[in-house]
Formats: C-alpha cells, structure tokens, sequence
C-alpha cells in the first residue's frame, strides 16, 4: 500500500515546471508573431499598375497629370472638432525639399482648410442662412468650393480619384459634408448643448469617482486577506518549528496558501487594469462631450497607438499568466485529492 502511494505521488506532475512552462509559451508567442511581415498597403502607383482592364489604365493615365505620378501623391485627412471629414492629396515632398520642421504640402493643404472651417464654425451663423457653393476655377478649371461667398478649398482630380469617384460627383459630395459639418458645429457651440454635455460630464466624473472608490476598497480587501494568510503561514512555520506539527500535514496547507496567493495576484491585476481604464476611458471620454477639446483626441490616439499596442499586448499576456497559474494550481490539486485520474 506504501509502494502504491508513493508510485501515485512519483506520477503527480510537477506544478512548478508546468508554470515554468507556460509561462515560457506565453511569453514567445507574441514574440514570435511579431517576426511575421507586414502586411504593406499598396500604393497609388501599386495599385494603378496592377489594373489588368485597359480602358481604366487609360482613364487614369487621363486624370492623372503627367507632372505628377501616382507614386509622388500624399493624402491626409481634414478634421473639424475632432471629427473626420474627408481626406485630401497634395504632391509629395521630395527628398531634397525635406527641411526639418517644415510642413509637406498636404499637411499645409490641411492647415489652410482646417484653419478656414474652425474660423467658420466659430462665427455666429445662422445654420440656415449657411451656403456652401462651387464654381470652376477658370485658370485650372478646377471646382472651388466657398461658404457664404468665402473661399474654402479647390477640389482637385487626385481628391475625386481617390474615392473612385468623378470630379463632379465628389465635389458635390465634398459639398454635403461641408455643409453638415459646419451646420453641426454650430448646433454643439449652442448654450442648450453645452448644459447638456455638462450634465452629462458631470455623471461620467462621478461614475469614475464611484468605480475608483470601489477598486480602492477592494485592493485594501485584497491586502488585508493577503495579512492575515501570511500571518497563519508564519504561526504555522513556528509550530513545525516547535515539532507541533508534521511536513506532511503541513505541504497541504502550503499549497492551499499559494493557490490563493495566485488568485489574489488574479484579482489585484484585474482590479490595477479595471482602474487605469476607468480613469483613461473617462478622461478620453471627457473630452470628446465638447467641441472645444475633442480635437485633442486624434492627437492622443495618433501619438499613443504604438505604445498602448505594446502595453495592451505585456498585460494581455502577463493576465494570461496569471490566469494559467490559477488553473495549475487548481489542476494539481484536483490530482492530489484523486491521483488515479492519471
């Protein structure tokens, strides 16, 4: 019977090898995925070489200026409060052109434009006295676009072809979203609105209050549990000391600690991610209620994508790890209790 139980416990799998283990894995997997190639976006010029069908090779080759090739064209977006309008092209800077701190021409193309729809919104309009019009230039023949008789932007065929569309058709499409726009500006710098978006700013705060005032209270839980095991491991430590009790009464117990040890560790890592998004979502969200600072939330995402993806992808797999332990430890118990389900 001896010889029975001794041959159970030698087939009892060794808990910390298997952490050891997975937690390797766990830890080369995103590294290992990173090694893929990326996937590039195709350029204009990628694109437009690519067409097998003859007839929309030509009408490229027609809108396209010979001046400029597909591959020397840019794009970027135009925003108005934070909200994407539509993008834009210019002619790419070329490399002898680049001077640090100096603007590329689409970038210039979006701050004029930009700056134009801002003075706009700002102006007390009337939204239905508000009147986007166009009329072709007749030195480029090119369509240009005015509000309430003040010059905005000039539609260009690179625009319309980057949408797939027709000159005319996205310029009155441009048109339309113009016109809503700055309609929408107007409405949101309205008193009505601002009270409402107060009120509504008021209970995101309170909301973030009350969730950090919870995660609080239940990190100093998770504290004083954590006490009170580390003082019954110690009384147990003394009294083995003291020859009270045996190893073999006192292994299971010392398993038992460290299986809620681990799921404490759970808990608290849980709680520390359910509080940084707490207190960044509600700040993000903040922002974003009025006009006046959700222009900022481009910029916070535009410049923090790269190191959220980074710190998103250490606490997914550190979170991983600590889940995978949880169900080790109980795996191993549920051996120790019934070794002959080996």
């Amino acid at each position: 019977m001896a010889w029975q139980t001794s041959q159970s416990k030698s087939l009892l799998p060794d808990c910390g090898m298997i952490k050891t283990a997975t937690f390797s894995l766990l830890l080369f997997l995103p590294l290992t995925s990173g090694l893929s190639p990326s996937v590039a976006m195709p350029s204009l010029a990628t694109v437009t070489s690519q067409i097998q069908n003859p007839d929309v090779s030509e009408l490229l080759q027609r809108i396209l200026p010979q001046s400029v090739g597909a591959a020397d064209i840019d794009t970027g977006v135009v925003r108005l409060d934070g909200y994407t309008l539509f993008s834009i092209t210019a002619s790419e800077m070329q490399a002898k052109q680049e001077v640090l701190g100096t603007l590329s021409p689409v970038q210039k193309r979006i701050n004029i434009i930009e700056e134009r729809l801002q003075a706009l919104a700002v102006e007390n309009l009337d939204s239905k006295a508000l009147i986007v019009t166009q009329e072709v230039d007749s030195a480029s023949q090119l369509p240009v676009l005015y509000v309430n008789g003040q010059e905005l932007m000039t539609v260009t065929r690179q625009d319309a072809l980057l949408y797939s569309s027709s000159l005319e058709q996205w310029t009155s499409e441009v048109t339309n979203i113009i016109q809503k726009a700055l309609i929408r500006a107007q409405q949101e710098r309205q008193p009505a609105f601002l009270q409402r978006q107060a009120a509504l700013g008021v209970g995101i705060i309170v909301l973030m209050l009350g969730g950090g005032l919870w995660i609080t209270w239940r990190k100093r839980s998770l504290n004083a549990q954590k006490l009170a095991d580390e003082e019954q491991s110690r009384l147990k430590a003394e009294a083995e000391n003291m020859g009270e009790t045996t190893a073999v009464t006192l292994d299971p117990g010392q398993r038992q600690l460290q299986r809620q040890q681990n799921i404490r560790r759970l808990r608290r890592l849980i709680l520390q991610i359910g509080e940084v998004v707490l207190y960044a979502g509600g700040s993000f969200r903040l922002l974003g209620l009025v006009p006046q600072t959700r222009w900022l939330q481009p910029l916070i995402l535009s410049g923090a994508w790269v190191p959220l993806n980074m710190l998103g992808i250490g606490l997914t797999t550190y979170l991983l790890v600590r889940i995978s332990f949880v169900l080790i430890d109980r795996l191993c118990a549920a051996l120790t209790q019934q070794p002959f389900l080996l």
